[in-house]
């Protein structure tokens, strides 16, 4: 027999009444002793405060708050959870109890669960329960391990409070792989450098981005802003990638809007430069130049490129000699004075005058 006992109270008048029964209500209910040796009775009940649950027995708060899965403390943290657990808490103690499911159906309806994703819940759980720290703090250490190798990568030197802060972000949201590398394609920075300084600045795997986008720029005679080049390195780290294809596109699109007359000759592949191998072939001829040494910076190069026939088309190699030929640097050629010479005489001769 299991005894229970009712306590009520009208006008003053105080009425207690018992209920015996054959049936042993839960698992926690023990036989008693002495004149209640035939009837199943509660364990002596502890100091301090508890609950009855007929299954568990005497219960505290914190071992009822591991029975939702959650710790005391994390539960305290919140005060939508913390008020959610005291009406649980009241109910247990008086006599209606809340098991772990009817807790959940509760719990998400607070602002706390709703509010937040599965990775924001886990990682506020780490963060807030005593028992899991250990694990919270491995955790965030191998993120910033992590993190920092990354960076290191990129070229980006982080200060420890901001490793620290991308670190507990990434974790707190659950980021992944992408999600990391566009964050910290935020912090790829020229630094402190001078507007002189500045190019070629950028480190590790930025830095041979900056290169290649930088370089694609002069091949194509197109000057670009050292906001545009860091903002193009970003934009394509944002991935992980590191990809130079968006940046030499728009680079490609600004040289034929800048040398239209070139503009059905340009793409990925063939620079302004490149279509250049043949004038600078006449230049490093005509002038005795190393051809190596010839880019888009060498004036006469570049005066060809930007020439225009009267068709408003390029112009050919035979156009681009007799221009040359009119400069005084192509007469100042050692070589060239020794035609004109060869050409004065030749000349001079079939007068009759030599």
């Amino acid at each position: 027999m299991a005894e229970t006992t009712t306590t009520t109270t009208t006008s003053g008048n105080r009425t207690v009444s018992r209920t015996v029964t054959n049936d042993r209500l839960g698992a926690a209910w023990v036989k008693g002793t002495g004149n209640k040796k035939n009837q199943w009775v509660k364990p002596k009940k502890p100091s301090g405060d508890v609950a009855w649950n007929d299954n568990t027995g005497w219960i505290t708060k914190s071992a009822q708050a591991e029975s939702y899965k959650y710790s005391l403390a994390m539960i305290e943290s919140d005060a939508g959870l913390s008020s959610l657990f005291a009406e649980a808490w009241a109910d247990m103690k008086a006599g209606r109890e809340w098991n772990e499911p009817q807790f959940t159906v509760r719990l998400k309806n607070t602002d706390w669960y709703k509010l937040r994703n599965a990775a924001q819940r886990n990682f506020y759980v780490l963060e807030n329960d005593p028992a899991e720290r250990p694990q919270f703090d491995r955790q965030i250490a191998e993120k910033k391990a992590e993190l920092a190798t990354i960076a290191a990568g990129y070229g980006i030197t982080l200060a420890p409070e901001e490793l620290d802060k991308i670190s507990r972000d990434s974790l707190r949201y659950g980021n992944n792989a992408n999600q990391d590398s566009d964050t910290l394609s935020k912090y790829i920075s020229y630094g402190n450098q001078t507007d002189q300084d500045i190019s070629g600045s950028l480190f590790g795997r930025s830095g041979d981005l900056e290169d290649q986008i930088r370089n694609w720029a002069k091949d194509n005679g197109v000057t670009v802003s050292n906001s545009w080049v860091l903002d193009s390195v970003r934009e394509a780290a944002q991935s992980g990638t590191f990809l130079a294809g968006k940046a030499k596109d728009s680079i490609t699109a600004m040289a034929k809007q800048q040398y239209a007359h070139w503009a059905d000759k340009l793409d990925g592949t063939n620079s302004l430069d490149f279509l250049a191998t043949g004038m600078k072939n006449i230049v490093s001829d005509e002038m005795d130049i190393d051809f190596t040494t010839l880019g888009l910076d060498n004036k006469w190069v570049m005066s060809a490129m930007l020439a225009k026939d009267d068709k408003g088309m390029p112009i050919g190699g035979d156009a681009m000699r007799k221009s040359l030929y009119k400069t005084n640097e192509w007469a100042d050629v050692k070589k060239n004075s020794n035609k004109i010479m060869d050409a004065g005489q030749s000349l001079l001769s079939r007068m009759g005058i030599m």
